[in-house]
């Protein structure tokens, strides 16, 4: 009987010592960035254009997943892929891209974004970013800027991404500004 009872008491305290706690809330954007592995192409990116954010930012920012900067249409819309934004000689196209995915004007949760708003990027004199919506997902809208270009948009993918002050959506798109897109895309 002791026996049994000093068995279940160790296999208690075995189970209590295997749960893992929850992860915690990250603090920062790189923090966010690290936890999430479909955001790894992002972090670099981040990197690479050397792009800081203040601790106390409150900003929304529209993070593309891996996915997104693998997608022939990045190729298409600007005539570079991933790879190549991420080299020393594309720093400035590469940060101008980054920068049309921050919104530094606020924090805002996805209950915060309607359809038709228009978000104003940190992207210094870019067309603003429209929200809509698509089979009920909230949608981001990079309007075109020549002749027949429409220009892209992107379904948010997870919503809400607690980062200190900043709230990260995941967008299955990279969001192309009009600046940087090649003639004829779109």
């Amino acid at each position: 009987m002791a026996f049994l009872v000093i068995t279940c008491a160790l296999a208690s305290v075995q189970g209590r010592s295997l749960q893992q706690a929850p992860a915690a809330t990250p603090t920062t954007v790189t923090e966010a960035l690290a936890q999430d592995n479909r955001l790894s192409t992002l972090s670099a990116a981040i990197q690479a254009a050397g792009i800081e954010i203040p601790a106390d930012a409150s900003w929304t920012i529209f993070a593309p997943t891996n996915e997104a900067f693998s997608d022939d249409d990045l190729r298409k819309e600007t005539g570079l892929t991933a790879q190549q934004l991420l080299q020393p000689e594309n720093k400035e196209k590469l940060k101008q891209l980054l920068q049309y995915h921050i919104v530094p004007s606020g924090a805002l949760r996805a209950a915060q974004l309607q359809r038709g708003q228009q978000l104003t990027t940190a992207l210094a004199g870019a067309a603003p970013l429209e929200v809509g919506t698509d089979d009920g997902k909230v949608e981001i809208k990079a309007p075109g800027g020549r002749g027949d270009d429409e220009g892209n948009d992107a379904d948010v993918e997870q919503a809400d991404v607690a980062a200190g002050t900043v709230v990260i959506h995941v967008v299955d798109d990279v969001l192309i500004p009009a600046s940087l897109r090649t003639a004829g895309s779109g």
